[in-house]
Formats: C-alpha cells, sequence, structure tokens
C-alpha cells in the first residue's frame, strides 16, 4: 500500500483563506504547529499537512483544491526546503493560481518567512537550494526544474519576513495580524439597505481621534431601534485593521441575562482577543484576566447594546485596564450607564430625506415612493418618528397595501407616541393571525440562527400552512432569512437561517411575559428560568416550549425525576443537553412536539413520542442495542430523527416511524449497516450519510423508496481520503492512484437504484464505487449527480443519456476515460465539471446541449475541442485551464455568442487563438497565462465588455494600441512577461482600469499619460479617471491600482449565533 499524505483544516466553514507551505522536519514542531493554532485561533480557514512527504507519493488534489481556494500563501523557507520537491511543487502552484485568480474575486498574496535562510538563499545566489536543485536534475525533467527555479526566485524577490532574533510567539503574533487585516477578519455586516449618514460617520471618527495616545471612552446613544449598531460596525469596519487588539461584542444586553453571563461575554472577549486562559472562574475572575491581557495593549472594544453599568464595568472597567490609544465604544438605550469619562454621541434621527429614502426601498423598491403616495408615505415617516427599524417594519407591513388602507394605517400611526417604537411595531404583529403571531414569538424566543427546515415541520404540524405563514413574516420585514455558507467535502452549501432585529426580538419576549400574557408564562428559553420552573411543583399548565442547557464544562450529569416533569401536560418542545431523567415521563409530557436531548448518557426511558414530529439525539452515547428504540417505534408521527455523532454501528429498526422525511445519519463513524427496514419509509425525502467513514452501502430496499429526493454522502475511508493526481511531471496529471486502495472493499449501491423515482439529487463524494448502477438512467427526476473524488469509478453507463431531467453532472477527479457518445441529449444540463479527468477527447454531440451553462475540462488531458462546440449559443463560461495537452480551440468558438469567461491559463501547448475568439463580444474574462501564445491581434480592441484579462508569464512581445477602446478594462495583468518592454499610450483609453500588474516585465517606465512622484522608496503615479494609485518600487512597477469602494467597503458573509 503506498504511503499516505495526511492533511488538515481548520474547518471554519468557508473555503481555504490560507495556505501553509514547509518542510516538516525543519519547522513542524516548533514553529509551523504553533502559526497553525494561532490562525486557527484567529478564525482564519487554514490548510496544513500532518505528515512528511515520503517518497514515492503523488500530488493530491485536495491540495491542489486548498492552493486554488486559498487567498494567502505562507511559505516557511527553511534549510532543507528545497530538497523537498513536494514544498517546490506547491511553490509553483502557488505563484499558478495567483495568476489564474478569477476575475471579481480577492487579490492573492505571499507571505514568504525566511525561518533560518536568507532572502538570497531563496533567490539562489547561494549554493544551499542550488545544491539541492542539482540533485533534482537527476529525477525530474528540465522544464520541471527551470519552473522551480523561476519560483524560488519570484519568493526572493518578494519582501518577506526574517525571523532571525525574534521569538517565535511575538513573531507569530505579528503574522498572524498581518494576515488578518489581509483577509478582513474582523469586518462586520452592515445591513443591504443603508443609508449612511456621512456627517455622523464623520463626527463620531473625530471624537475617537485614534492618534491621541489617552485611553477614550465614546458611548453611542439613542433610543431603540435608530441605528447604533449600524452605527458602531461602519466605525469599526473603519478602524479594526489598525488594531492589533480588537473585538466587537454584540448583544451584551441579551447574553448578560444567559446562565454565567457576564463569564461567558468575558470569555467571548478574551476568545475574540485570542486568549487561550481557561474557563473563567466568575466575574472577578474575568476582570483580572482582562486586565492582564490588555493592560499594556493599544485595543479596539466595541460594547454593543450595553443596558446596566454592571455590564460595563466588568468588561470595560477603567481606563487602567487598558494600553495607551484604545478606544472602548459602547452603545446604550440608556445613557446613565455610560461611565463619567466617557464622551456622549446621541445618535440623531434621520432627517426627512433620508427617511423617505430607507422608507422607500422597502415599500416601492425604489429611493422615492409613487406620485399618489408621496403624502402618504410623508405622514408614514413622521408618524414613525424616523427610526430605521420603525421605517424599514411598516413599510414592510404597508408594502402591496390599497391605498386606502394605507390612509387607516398612517391615522393609527399618528396615535402612538413617537417615542413608543414598540408599540408602533406592535401594529405589524397585531395585523398578523394567531398561528402566525405564534410562529414569530416562537423565533423570537427559540428559534434565531436556527436553520428554518426544522422548525418548520413543528410549526406545520401545530399550526398549520407554515409556508405561508413564514413568507408573511418576510414580507413584513419581522424576520428575515439569512443566508449562510457552509463547506462540506461535495462543495460549498448554502443553509437558511431565520433571524430577527434584536428590538423585535425584545418586543417577541415582552409579549410572552406572565405580565403581559393572560394564560400565564408559556416559553421559557432562558436555563435558570427553565430550570426554576421545572423545580416548582405548581404553575406549569402552561408551559409549551422549554431550553434547559447544563454546564458544558461539567462532567456530571444532571438527573431530572418524574416529580419535576409532572405539570407539562401542554409541553410541545423541549431542548435539553447534558442531563438524564429516570422514571417514567409518558403520562406527564403527553403532547411533545420537538425534543433535542444532546450529549446524554443514552439510558433514559420511558417518553411519550406518539406525537413527536422532531427527535434530536445528536452526540448521545446511544448503540443499537438502546432500550429506548421501542419508544420511537411507536412515533407515527415522526418526521426528522437525527442520530448524527453517535457510535451506532447498525441503524435501528425503522418499522414503527413509518411517516418519517430526514434521517440524519452524518459523523457516525462506527456505521457500518444501514437496517433494510429502510425501505419501509415512504415518505423518506432526504438521507444524509455524510463521514460516515465505515458505511459499506446502502441496502437493495433503499430502492423502494419513491419520495427520496436527496442522498448526501462523503463516504470516503481512511484508506484515501486524499484524491492522489501524478503531478511532478506535469504529464498524465490525472493518473489516478490506486495501489493504496487494494485492501478496501466496493461501496454498494442496489442494483434497483432506478426506482428511486423521486431522486433530486445525488452526491457520494469520494465513495469506493466502480461503476453506477444501469438502472440509474431510469430516474426520471434527477438533476443532481456528483461523483467527485470517486477515484475508482472508470465508466459512464450509456443509458445515462436517458436521465432528461439531469442539470448538473460533476465528475471531477474520477478515472473515467470517455463520456457516451450520445452524452448530448442530455438537453437540460446546465454545469458539466470534468476537473482532472483522464478523457482526451469530448463527444460531437456535446453541441447539442442547448442548456449549458458551464463547461469545465481544467486539468484533464483533452488534446482537442470539438468543431461543434460552437453550437452552444447559450454557453457563458467555458474553463480549460491546465490542459497541458491542448493545442489550440476551434475557430466555430464564434459561435458561442453568450461566452463571458473564457479560461485557456496554462494550456502550455496553446500557441494561437483563433481569429474569431476576437469577435466573441460578450466575453469579460480572458486568461492566456502560462500559454505559448506570443501575439494579441488589434482586434482584441473589439471586446467591448471585457473586464478582466490575464496574459501573465506569456511570450508577449507587444500590446495593440486598440486596448485602449477596452472602456469596461478593470483588471490586466501581465507579470513575468518578460519580452514586454513598453505599455502603449492609447492604455490611457481603459477608463476603468483598476488593477494593472506588471511586475517581472521588461517596462521601465510607465508612457507620459502617467503623473507621478517620489515618496521615498515608492512612487505613487496618479492617473485621469479612477486610477488611484500604482507604485513602483525600485526599478520595477509592482501594483495596484484599487478603487475607492475596495478600500472603503467590505462585506462578509452574516452568520447569525444562536438566539
Amino acid at each position: 500500500m503506498a504511503p499516505k499524505r495526511n492533511w488538515t483544516a481548520s474547518g471554519l466553514g468557508g473555503p481555504y483563506e490560507v495556505f501553509l507551505n514547509f518542510r516538516g522536519p525543519d519547522t513542524r514542531k516548533v514553529f509551523t504547529n504553533v502559526l497553525y493554532e494561532a490562525l486557527v485561533d484567529a478564525e482564519v480557514n487554514v490548510f496544513k499537512d500532518y505528515d512528511d512527504i515520503q517518497r514515492g507519493e503523488k500530488f493530491g488534489c485536495e491540495i491542489l483544491r486548498a492552493i486554488d481556494e486559498s487567498v494567502i500563501f505562507v511559505a516557511i523557507f527553511s534549510r532543507n526546503y528545497a530538497s523537498s520537491k513536494w514544498c517546490l511543487i506547491e511553490l509553483s502552484k502557488m505563484f499558478e493560481s495567483m495568476e489564474e485568480r478569477p476575475s471579481g474575486s480577492c487579490n492573492k498574496k505571499i507571505l514568504p518567512v525566511f525561518y533560518d535562510v536568507g532572502a538570497d538563499d531563496v533567490k539562489l545566489r547561494t549554493q544551499l537550494y542550488t545544491d539541492a536543485l542539482l540533485k533534482h536534475e537527476k529525477n525530474q525533467s528540465p522544464e520541471t526544474v527551470h519552473r522551480w527555479k523561476e519560483a524560488l526566485r519570484k519568493a526572493g524577490n518578494i519582501m518577506g519576513y526574517e525571523i532571525k532574533d525574534t521569538g517565535h510567539g511575538e513573531f507569530i503574533k505579528l503574522l498572524v495580524r498581518e494576515i488578518c487585516m489581509k483577509l478582513k477578519k474582523k469586518q462586520k455586516f452592515v445591513t443591504e439597505y443603508l443609508v449612511q449618514k456621512d456627517d455622523e460617520v464623520e463626527a463620531l471618527m473625530n471624537l475617537l481621534d485614534v492618534k491621541a495616545p489617552d485611553v477614550r471612552f465614546v458611548g453611542i446613544h439613542g433610543m431603540g431601534g435608530i441605528g447604533k449598531t449600524t452605527l458602531a460596525k461602519i466605525i469599526f469596519n473603519k478602524l479594526c485593521d489598525d488594531y492589533e487588539h480588537s473585538v466587537f461584542l454584540n448583544d451584551v444586553r441579551g447574553s448578560s441575562k444567559q446562565y454565567r453571563g457576564i463569564e461567558d461575554l468575558q470569555k467571548r472577549l478574551l476568545g475574540n482577543l485570542g486568549s487561550k486562559m481557561g474557563d473563567i472562574m466568575d466575574a472577578d475572575d474575568g476582570i483580572m484576566r482582562i486586565r492582564k491581557l490588555l493592560g499594556q495593549k493599544r485595543a479596539l472594544i466595541v460594547l454593543d447594546d450595553v443596558d446596566h453599568r454592571r455590564q460595563a464595568q466588568y468588561l470595560s472597567g477603567g481606563a487602567h485596564w487598558f494600553g495607551q490609544g484604545s478606544r472602548i465604544i459602547i452603545t446604550t438605550r440608556n445613557r446613565e450607564v455610560l461611565r463619567k469619562e466617557a464622551i456622549p454621541f446621541e445618535v440623531a434621527v434621520m432627517n426627512t430625506d433620508e427617511a423617505l429614502q430607507l422608507f422607500s426601498m422597502h415599500a416601492f423598491d425604489k429611493e422615492s415612493p409613487l406620485d399618489d403616495y408621496v403624502s402618504l408615505s410623508n405622514e408614514a415617516i413622521e408618524s414613525t418618528g424616523r427610526l430605521p427599524l420603525a421605517l424599514e417594519v411598516i413599510a414592510s407591513y404597508l408594502r402591496d397595501m390599497p391605498r386606502k388602507k394605507w390612509a387607516e394605517a398612517v391615522e393609527r400611526l399618528k396615535k402612538v407616541p413617537h417615542e413608543d417604537v414598540t408599540e408602533k411595531l406592535m401594529i405589524s404583529y397585531e395585523a398578523l393571525d394567531h398561528g402566525t403571531q405564534q410562529m414569530f414569538l416562537d423565533i423570537a424566543c427559540f428559534f434565531i440562527g436556527y436553520e428554518k427546515t426544522f422548525p418548520m415541520y413543528m410549526w406545520e404540524d401545530y399550526y398549520g400552512y407554515a409556508k405561508t405563514k413564514l413568507e408573511v413574516l418576510i414580507h413584513m420585514s419581522l424576520i428575515k432569512i439569512v443566508v449562510v455558507k457552509i463547506r462540506h467535502q461535495q462543495g460549498v452549501f448554502k443553509k437558511k437561517k431565520l433571524w430577527m432585529h434584536d428590538q423585535l426580538r425584545d418586543m417577541g419576549r415582552k409579549i410572552v411575559r406572565p405580565e403581559n400574557n393572560s394564560d400565564g408564562v408559556n416559553r421559557l428559553w432562558m436555563h435558570e428560568d427553565a430550570f426554576d420552573k421545572m423545580q416548582d411543583n405548581e404553575d406549569k399548565e402552561t408551559v409549551e416550549m422549554l431550553r434547559l442547557h447544563h454546564n458544558c464544562n461539567s462532567t456530571e450529569r444532571y438527573t431530572y425525576t418524574r416529580e419535576e416533569f409532572s405539570g407539562l401536560k401542554r409541553l410541545r418542545y423541549l431542548e435539553c443537553h447534558r442531563a438524564n431523567f429516570i422514571g417514567d415521563l409518558r403520562p406527564l409530557i403527553p403532547n411533545l412536539k420537538w425534543l433535542s436531548w444532546n450529549f446524554c448518557s443514552g439510558n433514559f426511558t420511558g417518553l411519550s413520542l406518539r406525537k413527536l414530529v422532531i427527535l434530536d439525539l445528536s452526540y448521545c452515547y446511544i448503540k443499537e442495542d438502546w432500550r429506548g428504540w421501542s419508544q420511537i417505534e411507536v412515533g407515527n408521527k415522526l418526521k426528522v430523527l437525527n442520530l448524527s455523532h453517535t457510535q451506532l454501528t447498525k441503524t435501528p429498526n425503522f418499522s414503527g416511524i413509518l411517516s418519517l422525511e430526514r434521517l440524519i445519519l452524518a459523523n457516525c463513524k462506527k456505521l457500518v449497516e444501514i437496517d433494510p427496514s429502510i425501505g419501509k419509509l415512504k415518505c423518506l425525502k432526504f438521507l444524509n450519510v455524510s463521514e460516515c467513514t465505515s458505511l459499506e452501502g446502502f441496502p437493495e430496499e433503499l430502492s423502494c423508496l419513491d419520495c427520496l429526493e436527496v442522498i448526501s454522502g462523503s463516504v470516503f475511508y481512511e484508506a484515501f481520503k486524499v484524491d492522489l493526481i501524478a503531478f511532478s511531471e506535469r504529464k498524465d496529471l490525472c493518473e489516478l492512484a490506486s495501489d493504496c486502495l487494494s485492501d478496501v472493499k466496493s461501496f454498494h449501491m442496489p442494483e434497483s437504484f432506478g426506482s428511486l423515482s423521486s431522486l433530486l439529487t445525488l452526491v457520494l463524494y469520494s465513495a469506493y464505487i466502480t461503476k453506477l448502477p444501469d438502472s440509474i438512467s431510469m430516474l426520471p427526476r434527477l438533476r443532481r449527480l456528483s461523483l467527485c473524488g470517486c477515484k475508482r469509478f472508470e465508466r459512464l453507463p450509456e443509458s445515462l443519456v436517458d436521465m432528461k431531467s439531469l442539470v448538473e453532472l460533476r465528475l471531477a477527479y474520477t478515472s473515467i476515460i470517455e463520456l457516451p457518445e450520445r452524452i448530448g441529449q442530455l438537453v437540460k444540463l446546465e454545469i458539466l465539471d470534468l476537473t482532472g479527468v483522464s478523457i482526451f477527447k469530448l463527444p460531437d454531440s456535446v453541441g447539442d446541449m442547448q442548456s449549458l451553462n458551464m463547461l469545465d475540462i481544467s486539468l484533464s488531458s483533452i488534446s482537442h475541442l470539438p468543431v461543434t462546440i460552437g453550437l452552444l449559443k447559450k454557453l457563458p463560461v467555458l474553463c480549460a485551464w491546465c490542459c497541458v495537452l491542448l493545442e489550440d480551440i476551434p475557430s466555430t468558438i464564434s459561435g458561442c455568442t453568450c461566452l463571458s469567461i473564457l479560461n485557456v491559463g496554462s494550456c502550455e501547448r496553446m500557441e494561437q487563438l483563433p481569429d474569431s475568439v476576437w469577435d466573441l463580444r460578450s466575453l469579460t474574462t480572458l486568461n492566456l497565462s502560462s500559454t505559448g501564445i506570443t501575439e494579441i491581434p488589434d482586434t482584441i480592441g473589439n471586446l467591448e465588455k471585457l473586464r478582466d484579462i490575464r496574459m501573465n508569464s506569456t511570450r508577449i512581445l507587444r500590446l495593440p494600441t486598440s486596448m485602449g477602446m477596452l472602456k469596461r478594462l478593470e483588471e490586466l495583468y501581465l507579470q513575468n512577461c518578460e519580452l514586454l518592454t513598453e505599455i502603449p499610450s492609447e492604455i490611457v483609453g481603459c477608463t476603468s482600469l483598476m488593477v494593472l500588474d506588471i511586475d517581472g516585465t521588461g517596462i521601465k517606465q510607465l508612457p507620459p499619460n502617467f503623473r507621478g512622484q517620489e515618496d521615498n522608496d515608492w512612487i505613487s503615479l496618479g492617473v485621469e479617471a479612477s486610477f488611484l494609485h500604482t507604485f513602483i518600487r525600485s526599478k520595477r512597477v509592482v501594483k495596484k491600482f484599487k478603487s475607492k469602494a475596495d478600500i472603503e467597503n467590505t462585506e462578509e458573509d452574516y452568520s447569525p449565533t444562536h438566539g
């Protein structure tokens, strides 16, 4: 069996951000591991190899993917670095990835770290690396060694970091800070409907005066919903990169009310500042740790939504807690909670024009009201007090209403005092029907930050018409659905989560309080309140929802008794973590709809599950002999069963839960077999077996599931976790390693798989399958088929062409060597991914795929494209990156009139493009880097929509003057075009240009149209139009043009926390 290369990523839920390139024996234990942990602590998604590369191993496509996705590469140069061909392969690939960067993505950077060598060693000016490369010449081709030498020289010429006498700890802190600044990790999401008041931002920046050496407290105060948090986020985003220590602590008010709330806030504060001090014993202990950490450090701290002086005292005590130059910003509704030395800043109410603009965005989807509604709109904004939250909610409430209803609603608003924001918001709440109101209250108390799928099951069973009710809440801006990107091996997926503004949340929680609810308390989301209620032998009849989260740091489990559960006859939702119970509870909680019982011993029995809709037993210590299975079998209404992260080797018998729709077995590492009774689950729609690394296959009975829509699984085995590709010679790139698979049992797929008549999605990542069942062509509704990384999969069945509903076919890094000749019959196919396959040609019938949106043949063995490709009139994306055998593109490409992106980068044998390429007037991105192309014709001026062109590392001699006709060109990359000595003066005609990279070219000076002045070692050259910055360092132009928006604005995905 061939040796394995183990790897890890920090797995923070997004694509890799940082790639560590290093020689293991030199630096792993003393430096690289510490750097890796520091980056993970800073919430950076970083890729690092575990083990040393061993002789005979092949380069992994997981590493290719990690390099391709990463934004920053940290190359750690040590004495034996150049002796490792794998270090050199990675370094070369890192530079290629920088050159092939897609348009619109982040600028990639290499950060060299000279560990125990100097820059001259890396530049090959000494014998240290030169001798190592001489040894490689015995086993590698001249072209490969030359490529490695060039990569080393480039890296040596980048201004890097020399450790020398610097302590590793201090150096790593500085490096991590630099990386976080480049990644903008700390930036906060700001609403898309932002009507920014620049005068307030400027005034607040003046108050903060960040250049002053004193410690300064600033309190942003104002009534709820006026925009304090938004203003604080804008300021934080502007300043955070200038501080080594910065943290935005949101929802202080709500968090402090939780069990050990202050201690948890202190822990969050310390954790976000990189502290590893362990658990906090109490609030006083937290104070001591904060003071110890920040006493001599310049920090930026934002405490959002503080409502009690005690909170500020425990989190930001006084000026003596912080180092000189620190700034502490506190947002609050109550100015009285601010310290005496704090500078108050009151957020002003929006003026009429600003309020009308925001109101119109939500009521009319435009920045001004319709002509017939101008008067009513003005009355409405005045009646809301011009508060942003109230404007949004009321505008959404009025949206699509007839004019008569508008007038009635505005009259009602006028009767509510301006300062009573909650009362104004209540108007929208009271307009809801009873069931929709209850759903709103459920979200406010329990489900903020939850994926919407699961509550929907409970709501549908309890209230009915849940989808319609949810749409009403969204339409009225009472809640929002935020999309969060989650990374899996199969790709990046999106989850839709529930979110609402904290003032709406507070309104909902106020409604359910006993003093405001004649029916008594019914929802207890705080552990302390819920636990106290459990100890109360009376007044439990009204309770419907409970959350009991016991101390996660305790090794002991609290055990609930039968008496504590007595009286909860209306309980429909129970969430309990790290606790057990004894006794028969069946007669006590007969109406339970949702039970989440996690991290328990698995000894409990005696539950009433007859009306249960959702059962979540994830992380419980249960096995197939658990006595509780018999009680689950009576749950004839059960829709969701979550058994993820359990110790099961075989699933239970499913015969008693025939209504099940979602079965989640993810991360059941010991699971070998799925019980055949799964075939009785005629309602099952979703099956998740991701990370079930011991699973041997699907039972034959699975084929009986007529309703099954999604099968999601990354059922790869430990023996072949890494996708392997022969890379060292850049020939036969997709030759797949097989010797490490000889002892692995084939993954079983039933021959009758085609009976799954409702199946929409089948994803099997790295499963050990050699073929698909012939019956797969009988799946009439299958839209998505992904077999990425199935290294033993060699052939698609000819019958695949009969799958008329197929929209997405991903075969990346499989072993297929040909496609069915009739594949063109897949007329609905939109995505065809053949990355890293060993196919030499595409069938002519590809031209019949009239719906194709993306054709990706990168890293494949394809040598020619069929002339029929010109028939793909709707094709917008053609990616052929690193097809080292591809020599040309057919002239018929002109028929692809919608082609927007053409990537032939690193196609080394391609020496010219057909003239017809220059007639593709829809082209926006063109990548010609590292090809054999030597000339760009004047007809490039025809590409009027071109925004990004890459010609890095080509032997182009000149640029045509017609380049100046490219008015929309934003990015022009010419890096390492060594024969290029000048840029035509007409380039000034590219009035949209923002990035010009001429590093490593023969260009000595820019056209006279450029004006500049010397500034120390850098020369800044100002240019017409949107040219802002270009820098010359020494004798070479390095970069960059940036738009003002790039400098001032950064957005990142918003991911809410659980409420």
